[in-house]
């Protein structure tokens, strides 16, 4: 005891004592609690959340293996054939079967794989057989081919289609057929596969279909429908000349009368009243027709009615989509130089008419709008007939209208002389 005297000495209060163990076991605690909240977080919540992904993974690729086996083993179902139809906004649309790819459309569930150097062989041995699926899914594997971002054989491609458009042009009017081309001009321009840039796709199109039913005196709606969507909007193919054996064909359907180059300048100040007196000098020597291209200067009786049976449908069709237009874009500065130039060549409507009217006055006086609502201008006083209520109101505007430059009010002398030269009854109604 007397040895252990002096370490006792050094030894802390009891209270000291009590202390440290309680700090030992609280830090002892601590160690224990973080780990087991850790791996309570890091452990088994991620395992749950791991095992509830991969369930909803092959649920989602169950459902898709089902959708892809219902689709190729049932091609000619209900809501194929129903897609398949021309006058089907889905059929004809093509940017639905981009969207998904396991939702395809009836003409691409139709398709058959072929070389592009087989294509008019296997067409031709598939008629000779009379295998008519096998023309029409050799078609539209071409045609899937042709806009696919890997195609490579384009111009093989290309030819074979013109080929056999040639030889036997009643392929392309079969209806599958038609809303595979229908699809082409549908697509959205700014798809990998084909830009603004390189229209080949578009034209080929328009031709293909122009020469299958070159020989049918009525077109389904299908196909005017497609042209107004184009031409109302980005106007992606219908300004090009190649494809005018197509778009002329649409345009006939509105019953414009289409103003002779001499009134369509390409600017504002060369317009003169002098250069009435010689107008046949002026459109041969005349390189530059405005936005009209070759359409200037057109009989519109050149091209026989194709929409005659529904033009009821088609002025319905157009009227609405320039009620569309307007009421989205409610001030004038919103309009667009495509929405005017598709007014001007609808301008054989009277409802057309009566819709621009009103608001040509604002269109002409913005400088972005000013050359495309001259030839809106022109394009009214060279339909105006006055035979009905419409022209009234037309005729009615046109007399209030204020111009406050003189190009343009020699624009609108020009064009008010013209129009009494072809309806000399108006000058009694104004």
């Amino acid at each position: 005891q007397k040895l252990k005297s002096p370490q006792q000495k050094h030894r802390p209060h009891p209270a000291m004592d009590r202390n440290k163990p309680g700090s030992s076991g609280r830090s002892s605690k601590k160690q224990i609690n973080l780990p087991q909240s850790e791996l309570f977080a890091l452990g088994s919540v991620p395992e749950r959340k791991r095992d509830a992904v991969g369930m909803a993974s092959a649920v989602a690729a169950k459902k898709i293996k089902l959708a892809t086996a219902s689709g190729s083993a049932g091609g000619g179902s209900s809501s194929g054939l129903t897609a398949s139809l021309p006058g089907s906004s889905k059929a004809s649309s093509g940017g639905d079967s981009s969207s998904s790819s396991s939702v395809l459309e009836y003409w691409e569930q139709m398709a058959l794989d072929c070389e592009s150097v087989d294509l008019v062989s296997s067409v031709l041995s598939a008629i000779d057989q009379q295998d008519s699926d096998s023309v029409v899914g050799y078609i539209c594997g071409a045609i899937k081919l042709l806009i696919s971002p890997k195609s490579k054989s384009e111009s093989v491609l290309s030819l074979s289609l013109l080929y056999l458009a040639k030889i036997r042009p009643h392929l392309f009017c079969n209806e599958t057929i038609t809303s595979a081309l229908i699809a082409v001009l549908k697509r959205d321009s700014q798809n990998s596969f084909k830009g603004r840039n390189n229209p080949t796709v578009h034209v080929l199109a328009c031709n293909l279909l122009a020469r299958g039913y070159s020989d049918k005196k009525q077109w389904p709606e299908s196909l005017i429908r497609t042209y107004v969507e184009d031409a109302i909007n980005d106007r992606v193919w219908v300004d090009y000349e190649e494809c005018a054996p197509f778009t002329d064909q649409c345009v006939a359907a509105f019953g414009s009368k289409i103003p002779p180059k001499w009134m369509l300048q390409p600017e504002l100040s060369t317009l003169n009243p002098t250069s009435r007196e010689n107008p046949i000098i002026d459109d041969e020597h005349s390189t530059d027709s405005g936005m009209f291209g070759d359409a200037l200067g057109k009989d519109p009786d050149a091209n026989p009615p194709r929409f005659a049976h529904i033009q009821e449908t088609v002025e319905k069709l157009v009227v609405e989509a320039a009620k569309d237009q307007l009421n989205r874009r409610q001030a004038p500065d919103c309009s667009t130089r495509n929405f005017l130039k598709f007014l001007s060549l609808a301008c054989g409507i009277p409802e057309v008419r009566a819709l621009a009217i009103p608001r040509l006055e604002l269109w002409i006086h913005n400088g972005k709008l000013m050359k495309p609502a001259q030839e809106l201008l022109t394009f009214i006083c060279y339909n105006v007939t006055g035979q009905n209520s419409k022209d009234h109101e037309v005729l009615s505007n046109l007399v209030k209208m204020r111009l406050k430059t003189k190009p343009l009010i020699n624009i609108f002398m020009i064009c008010l002389k013209e129009m009494i030269n072809c309806q000399s009854e108006i000058l009694t109604m104004m």
